[in-house]
């Protein structure tokens, strides 16, 4: 009797016991399911109860192209530069980038243990030829023009490079409005040796140049991009001083607002409805089509991102 009564007491114990470890895996499931959600590679059809994402939905075509090219400052700036272009082209709108710290036009580059390819030898330019639908406008801005020339570059390499970004943009997108930033050269010009030797250290530790052989070379890129922006009828947007900070590189937050305003043309437009806190966090964890982690190849399909508005974001 008391055996039997043991062996009853131990499967209602085991009954229990398989009850609540199957509720704990229940809870964990629900919890990763959760996270990745937050923190999921794409973020298709988004939803807010913002107005400024209640009109087309996800579903609508493109009725815009947008492509972005630079660096550190536009990545730093990403979903205020996406919004703001919205605001000139139209939505929803196909955006094609190529940024990320350190990266340059014509090599490969690499900040830390990450590495991208040159921005002329990423995938973008292979969907170039290949527009969506579009009815609307097409913009195009070259930014973050200057990590060559702390790479080694000469001015005359760096203009060839941007030169040939204008001719795949012309030959690929007709009617295309095109925008070139300058280099912050009042931003440069006020920076001493020491400053240089500070800022140099901290941000591109690994290359050797001096303080002389940079001016001497930033003026020059500097002039060749005024003749190639004339030449080419592009808008040269140049980058006031005002913009940045001890860094004078990188535009100052207070001030990201203004510069990108002004590098997207649409200073006169009123303020752009900004993406959702959802929206731009989910887009800074987005990873290019193409990129390398320690030494080790990775990618993913593109585009990484569509907006609630229909928007469509690839990164390469």
């Amino acid at each position: 009797m008391i055996a039997a009564s043991t062996s009853r007491s131990g499967k209602g114990l085991h009954r229990r016991s398989a009850k609540a470890a199957s509720g704990a895996k229940a809870n964990q499931k629900s919890a990763s399911t959760v996270l990745n959600q937050l923190m999921m590679p794409a973020i298709e059809g988004l939803s807010t109860r913002s107005p400024a994402y209640a009109s087309s939905g996800p579903s609508a075509a493109p009725v815009a192209r947008v492509v972005l090219l630079g660096a550190s400052n536009l990545t730093r700036a990403l979903p205020r530069a996406v919004a703001l272009a919205r605001l000139r082209v139209g939505s929803p709108a196909d955006f094609l980038i190529a940024a990320g710290h350190g990266r340059s036009y014509g090599r490969r580059s690499r900040v830390l243990i990450r590495s991208l390819p040159a921005i002329l030898e990423c995938g973008l330019w292979d969907s170039l030829p290949n527009p969506p639908s579009t009815t609307g406008k097409c913009f195009a801005l070259i930014s973050d023009i200057g990590n060559d020339i702390v790479y080694g570059e000469s001015p005359a390499t760096i203009a060839e490079w941007i030169e040939r970004c204008l001719d795949r943009l012309a030959g690929a997108m007709h009617s295309c409005e095109i925008a070139v930033s300058a280099l912050p050269l009042e931003s440069l010009r006020a920076m001493s040796p020491r400053r240089f030797a500070v800022v140099k250290g901290l941000l591109f530790p690994r290359h050797a140049l001096t303080h002389g052989q940079a001016m001497a070379r930033i003026e020059e890129l500097h002039e060749r991009l005024i003749d190639l922006a004339r030449r080419r009828r592009a808008a040269l947007i140049q980058c006031p001083g005002a913009w940045y900070g001890l860094d004078p590189i990188h535009i100052r937050r207070q001030s990201m607002g203004r510069a990108w305003a002004a590098m997207l043309g649409c200073e006169d437009r009123g303020a752009a409805p900004g993406l959702s806190w959802v929206e731009s966090t989910r887009l800074s964890f987005q990873t290019p089509q193409r990129w390398w982690l320690a030494g080790r190849e990775r990618g993913r399909p593109q585009p990484a991102a569509t907006l609630a508005d229909g928007s469509r974001i690839s990164l390469f």
